[in-house]
Parts: structure tokens; C-alpha cells; sequence
């Protein structure tokens, strides 16, 4: 491939300095330039520009014009046309949701053809026939250069039309059409001046355009790019102005002539290096946005943050055209992320912060595109071939935005900036999106202060919340459990009444200091109790002076069978042993309770855990009652070893209760107190007992308990409701009647001397 470059552009170039007069320096340097270009055709990648530089390299050699070397120029004219059309073509996107559509090679390619052809087929005929090039076939030779490089640079317009809002391929296309501009012009000046022939300044204006397409559509970055360019082009339009002025003006005066010429393109010079400067003064609403940028960031520097951000976002209200701007209509925004939170600077210069929710396909997109910076423009141009973007496009809209560019940190998105839209402002430009980028560059630590600051805030806010909720809970959880012990505390207050009289007798205060000092000590209790005495009381009242009297007191009826049910004791919602938790569980005659259900009971108490799924550790304090010793019925098989192991010390060492006739100390009070409570019952007052007759009921036996005493009070009451009303107080004149309230002798000989039978005991009841 060198080789071959090299050999066919070294070829014209000897072809053509053989057929001319004479060659001097410029020959010799058009030669070196146009082997230089054939060295660089072979080593770039770029096929486009490869041929591009092929073909300008044979127009430069063959710039001394004779009929040999006529051919070499046009073919490299022709191919350096085609190569810029196929580099135009192909420039390559930044990316983003606008892409260019593929443009077909075949309109431009033929184009050039057709215009060439006629031009071609007019020097070749005249080669063979004539061997000399006359006017016409010249003519026509510049007629199709310049058609070509118009042809070039429409193609370039129109690409720069269909992609204006492609970011990059716009400031190429722009380059290389002001460059081919300037190439034009500089050609039809050198042409009118004579300063070229015709045909080669054609030839090589049409080169170094298509040289440039291929250049400016492939290498360099497109802002600096541009900016070269429009220096470069400023730099040499004010020198050729101020060339063509000078040729006009003193022409004539030869005296001086080179010295002046020097000074006016050292002026020339200078004034184009400060170009830039001056057209930032006079380009009006086309550079707001940068210099609102540059603002921005300036204002940034050693503030404090949310000083510095409100002073960048009131910066950048400067890019709206002058009427807005004293209104400050519309202002840029800050959005922070996690919380979402909208910043923004009203119109006397305050910030104000508000909450707010954001598009979640917005971060999406726009980190897909150029310099992660949003266009509402470019998502209006594509919103009919991407639904998806129709509901954020509406967004942008509403929201009257015209960029969002994503402010990030170390990989993470800590914000973004909007701008608003303003009419009059041109588009989105890469050089300020460039700038908006370094904007947000630096933003980005602001940013991921103030959102630190703003989660520990809500943080803040939240584990107040969180507080104040846990202690109106634990507050009310206390209420609740003050009530739940107050109503343990009353029911066994309740069923600690019948024990509260009667515990006189030294057996009964024996018995009950027992059971004390074992509920104060939360050890297993054991009470041997006969038939007919009720342990509940005794227990009942231990139980409020012990250690656990605001936990539940849950008594378990082994006789019931109810609590046979295995299943029940396995129920976490109805299980004694979750009522039980944390407090007594009560087994009255535990024996008769099948002993699978006490192999669970004791299981459960030596674990410490439920027989079902549960996190914390069962705490049940136990206590049973029976007739016979525990150890007694342990021996025989009727308490399971292991709830008797549970029992510890007291299996051995268990409480008896008296009996009535161990205790006749406790039989008055017990008996005032249940005949007062029946009077109540029956006759709606007390009912007391003589001496006498009480004298009969302490040499009773009771072999029947307490059972046996409260029947006989019963029918005691009966008696005294029944014969009462007969009785007549004749103190008063006339004599009135009133019931009689006191148990006589008679009446307990008559209740103890009588056998009732279950239908007498019916009958008596009835009466």
C-alpha cells in the first residue's frame, strides 16, 4: 500500500515537473507535500481519509498543469469528493437517544460522478485526438471542480441539518463547512487576483476540501476542534482582508511595499488572536449559557455549601435573554437525591427546599447520553419512535426544563441540574454541555454533603418518630400490664376471701406461714389436703403476699376432663402453660391428670419450653394439691416421675392443710361469716348464731369438711328464712311481725338431729 502511494503520486509528480518550464522553490514544495500525503494515505485506518489524502497528494503533484498530468489532478479530485462524501457520512455519534439515520452512499457518490463525467470525457477526448487541452475542456474542468466542492458542502448542510442535534456531530459538520467556505473563498480570490491558473486552483481547492470533509469527520475532538477552526478561519479571512485591501490601495507605490504588507498581517495577526474575546462581546444570547456556566462555577469557590449552590443556581438565571433575567420568570434547579429534594432560588435571591419526585427512567437516560446531560429537545425529536420516552418528555415539558445533567460522585448520582427553557436560546451546544459538565463536577461534593446531612436528617426525624412511638407504646404496653397484674392481684384477692376469716388456729396459721415462705421463694409447692377442705383459699392468699402477686394465678381442675385433652395442652392460644407464664400454674388433685398430659407438664418445666415454637424460655412457678402424700402417689404410679422431679423438696416435705375439726379455734368465724353471707342471700340481712346453738356445731365431726359446713349453713339459713316469718314482736300496741335473724338451738338440733336425703335437701331448698 506505500509502495503503491508513494510510486503513482511520485509518478505525476516527475511526469509534471519534466513538462514544465521551469520548477522552483514552490514546485519543489508542492512535491515534498504531495509524497508527504501519499506516505500519510498508507499509514491512517481511516478508509475515507486514506483516499482522501491519495487523491490530494495526486492533485498536489500534478499542480504544474500540462496535458499529461491534467488526468492525475481530475482522478485525484474526483476520488478526494468521494471520500468526503463517505467520511460525511459516516461521522460518528457521541451516543445517545439521538442517532442518526443511515444515509445511503449512493445519492453522493453519483452526484460527483455525474458531475465529473461530462468534464472527464471532454479532457480525455481531447488528450487522444489533439493531444492539447483546449479553453473548453479547461472551462469545463473548472465548471465541475467547483459543482463538486458545491456538491461537498451541500451534502455537509444537509447532514448538519438532519444531525443537528446529534452532540460532536454538529461541530464537525460546522467546522468543516466554514473551512470549506474559507477554501472556497481563498480559491475564487486567488483565481480573480491570478495569482493560479484556472484549473489547478479548481482542482486543489475541490482536494482540500474533500482533504478537510475527511479530517474534520474523523480526527480531533469536535469542541476543540471547533474552536480551531473558527480561530484558524478568523486568522485568515482578516489577513486575506487586509492582503486584498493592501493590493488595491497601493499598487502602484512599490516603495515600502513588502514592509508595510508585513506589518499589516502582523496586525492582522493580533487582532485575530483576540477574535475570541471580541465575538464573546458581540455574539449575544449564543454564549449565555457558557458564560452563566463559568459564573456558576466561580461562585462555587470558598462558600459555604448551601451559600455557594444558591449563589451557582442564581448564576445561571444569567443565560436567560434579558427580559426574563430581570424577572427571574424561571430559574435553575437542584435536585438531590435520596431524599428527593427540589432547591431552588426565588426571585429576591432566597433558596427555598422542597420535596419532590423524580422520574426514575430520567437517571436512566441520561446517563446514556453526551456528558450525561438531557435535552427535552432531543427526547421531542424521538418521542414518536420511542414510547417509552413519551411520559418523561411530557415531564420535561410540564416541568419547562430544557437540560438535566446528572451530577455524580465516585460512580454514584448525587443529583441533578435542570435549566430551564427560554425561547430565544439556541440549542444545546457540546461545548456547553462541556461546561455544564465541569459545573456539575463541581457540585458533586456539595452535593454529597448536603444529601449526608439531609438522610441524617431524616434519620433524625424518623428515630424521634420512632421514640416517640416506642414510648407511647411502651407506655401504654405499661398501662396494660399494670391493669393485667391489678386484675391477677383481684382475682386472686377474690379467691383468697374464704381465707381472709378462720386462721386462728395454730394449724391453719402453720400451714399458711408454709405456704408463704414458699411463695416468697418461688419454690414448687405440694399441699395435702382431705376431701372436702379447699386449698385454693390458702394458696390464693400465699400467693398475694409472695413474690410473683401481680402475675397470674391459673388453676388447672385435674377432675375436669377438659384438661385431659393433650391436644389443649399443645394449643399455644389455649395451653395452661402459656396462661401460666410468668406466673403460678395451679394443679388441684394433680393425680387424677392422665399421666401423658403430666409427662408434658413436667417435660416443659424441666426444658423451660413450650411444646410449641417460641423464641424466650418458659417461666411457670408450680403447685398441686392432692389427699394422699405426693410420695404416696408417686410410689404407686399415679404422678409421672418427671413432673414429681419438678416438685424437688416438697414431694417429701409437702403442706397439710387442717381439717375442720383440727382447727376449732377458726370454727366461729367461719361459721359467722358464711351464715351473714347466706342471710344476705336468702333474707336480704345477716343471720347470726346463739351460743347455744353454736356450742352444738363445735362438737359436730364435719366429716365432711367445709363441703359438709356450708350445706349445713345452708339449710341452717333455710330454716331460720322459713320459720322467721311466723314469729311477732309485741312490744308495739297491735303486735307486728319480724323475721327472726339468729340460729337457735332448736334449729340446729333440728337440722343435725334430721338425715337429709338428696329429695328433702330439694325440697327444703324449694321452700
Amino acid at each position: 500500500m506505500l509502495a503503491g502511494a508513494l510510486a503513482s503520486v511520485g509518478y505525476v509528480a516527475l511526469v509534471g515537473i519534466r513538462g514544465a518550464h521551469q520548477v522552483g522553490l514552490a514546485g519543489a514544495l508542492l512535491a515534498t507535500v504531495a509524497l508527504a500525503l501519499a506516505w500519510t494515505s498508507a499509514r491512517v485506518r481511516d478508509r475515507p481519509l486514506a483516499w482522501a489524502c491519495w487523491g490530494a497528494a495526486m492533485v498536489a503533484a500534478s499542480i504544474e498543469v500540462s496535458p499529461v498530468t491534467l488526468v492525475p489532478a481530475m482522478v485525484g479530485a474526483i476520488v478526494t469528493s468521494a471520500a468526503a462524501v463517505v467520511g460525511l457520512t459516516r461521522i460518528a455519534s457521541l451516543g445517545g437517544i439521538v442517532r442518526g439515520r443511515e444515509r445511503s452512499l449512493r445519492v453522493g457518490l453519483l452526484l460527483v460522478g455525474a458531475i465529473w463525467l461530462p468534464a472527464a470525457i471532454a479532457v480525455v477526448s481531447s488528450l487522444v485526438m489533439q493531444r492539447e487541452l483546449p479553453y473548453s475542456s479547461g472551462a469545463m474542468v473548472v465548471g465541475a471542480a467547483g459543482l463538486s466542492t458545491l456538491a461537498v458542502a451541500g451534502y455537509g448542510g444537509a447532514a448538519s441539518l438532519e444531525r443537528q442535534l446529534e452532540l460532536g456531530v454538529a461541530e464537525r459538520l460546522s467546522a468543516f463547512l466554514l473551512l470549506a467556505a474559507t477554501l472556497a473563498g481563498l480559491g475564487v480570490l486567488a483565481g480573480v487576483a491570478g495569482i493560479a491558473d484556472g484549473v489547478p486552483a479548481a482542482c486543489a481547492v475541490t482536494a482540500l476540501v474533500g482533504l478537510t470533509a475527511c479530517v474534520t469527520a474523523q480526527l480531533g475532538e469536535p469542541v476543540a476542534l471547533w474552536r480551531g477552526v473558527r480561530r484558524g478561519t478568523a486568522l485568515a479571512g482578516f489577513a486575506v482582508a487586509l492582503g486584498a485591501t493592501f493590493a488595491f490601495l497601493v499598487v502602484d507605490q512599490h516603495a515600502h511595499a513588502r514592509e508595510l504588507a508585513f506589518a499589516l498581517a502582523l496586525v492582522a495577526l493580533v487582532v485575530g488572536a483576540e477574535l475570541p474575546r471580541i465575538a464573546r462581546k458581540v455574539r449575544g444570547t449564543t454564549g449565555r449559557r457558557l458564560a452563566a456556566s463559568a459564573l456558576a462555577a466561580q461562585a462555587l469557590r470558598g462558600r459555604d455549601a448551601d451559600l455557594g449552590i444558591a449563589h451557582a443556581l442564581r448564576a445561571l438565571g444569567g443565560a436567560a435573554p434579558p427580559p426574563l433575567a430581570a424577572t427571574k420568570a424561571q430559574a435553575a434547579e437542584l435536585w438531590s437525591l435520596d431524599p428527593v429534594r427540589v432547591l431552588r432560588v426565588d426571585a429576591a435571591g432566597y433558596a427555598s427546599e422542597t420535596p419532590s419526585e423524580l422520574p426514575p427512567e430520567l437517571l436512566v437516560v441520561a446517563l446514556g447520553e453526551p456528558q450525561s446531560t438531557l435535552r427535552a429537545e432531543a427526547l421531542a425529536a424521538v418521542e414518536i419512535r420511542r414510547p417509552d420516552l413519551r411520559p418523561l418528555s411530557q415531564w420535561m415539558r410540564d416541568a419547562k426544563m430544557a437540560t438535566a445533567t446528572l451530577i455524580t460522585r465516585g460512580g454514584d448520582i448525587e443529583g441533578v441540574l435542570f435549566l430551564p427553557t427560554y425561547e430565544g436560546i439556541p440549542s444545546l451546544t457540546l461545548e456547553e454541555a462541556y461546561a455544564l459538565r465541569e459545573l456539575a463536577d463541581a457540585l458533586a461534593p456539595l452535593c454529597h454533603a448536603r444529601a449526608k446531612l439531609a438522610r441524617s436528617m431524616v434519620r433524625e426525624n424518623e428515630a424521634r418518630t420512632e421514640a416517640g412511638d416506642a414510648t407511647t407504646r411502651a407506655d401504654r404496653l405499661e398501662h396494660q400490664l399494670a391493669r393485667a397484674a391489678a386484675h391477677n392481684a383481684l382475682a386472686a384477692a377474690r379467691l383468697a376471701r374464704p381465707a381472709a376469716v378462720g386462721i386462728y388456729a395454730a394449724r391453719s396459721r402453720a400451714a399458711y406461714e408454709a405456704l408463704e415462705r414458699l411463695t416468697k421463694a418461688q419454690a414448687p409447692i405440694a399441699i395435702v389436703a382431705p376431701s372436702g377442705v379447699d386449698p385454693v383459699p390458702f394458696l390464693a392468699r400465699a400467693h398475694l403476699a409472695g413474690a410473683r402477686v401481680r402475675a397470674p394465678l391459673v388453676l388447672v381442675d385435674a377432675t375436669s376432663t377438659r384438661e385431659h385433652d393433650l391436644a389443649r395442652w399443645r394449643d399455644p392460644a389455649s395451653s395452661p402453660l402459656e396462661l401460666a407464664d410468668g406466673g403460678v400454674l395451679v394443679l388441684l388433685d394433680a393425680a387424677a391428670l392422665p399421666l401423658d398430659v403430666q409427662r408434658l407438664i413436667g417435660q416443659s418445666l424441666a426444658e423451660r419450653r413450650v411444646p410449641w415454637e417460641r423464641a424466650d424460655a418458659l417461666d411457670i412457678a408450680l403447685a398441686i394439691t392432692t389427699i394422699e402424700p405426693p410420695r404416696d402417689l408417686a410410689d404407686q404410679n399415679r404422678l409421672d416421675p418427671l413432673l414429681a422431679s419438678r416438685l424437688g423438696a416438697a414431694i417429701d416435705e409437702p403442706v397439710h392443710l387442717p381439717g375442720i375439726a383440727d382447727r376449732p379455734e377458726d370454727i366461729r368465724a367461719i361459721v359467722t361469716d358464711r351464715l351473714a353471707r347466706e342471710g344476705l342471700r336468702v333474707c336480704g340481712a345477716p343471720v347470726g348464731i346463739d351460743d347455744a346453738a353454736f356450742t352444738l356445731l363445735v362438737d359436730h365431726p364435719f366429716e365432711g369438711e367445709e363441703a359438709e359446713l356450708a350445706a349445713l349453713v345452708q339449710r341452717l339459713v333455710a330454716r331460720v328464712a322459713r320459720s322467721g316469718a311466723g314469729d311477732v314482736d309485741g312490744s308495739a300496741a297491735g303486735g307486728t311481725s319480724r323475721a327472726r335473724d339468729v340460729v337457735r338451738e332448736a334449729d340446729v338440733r333440728a337440722v343435725l338431729g334430721a338425715q337429709p336425703t338428696p329429695t328433702s335437701l330439694s325440697r327444703e331448698r324449694r321452700a
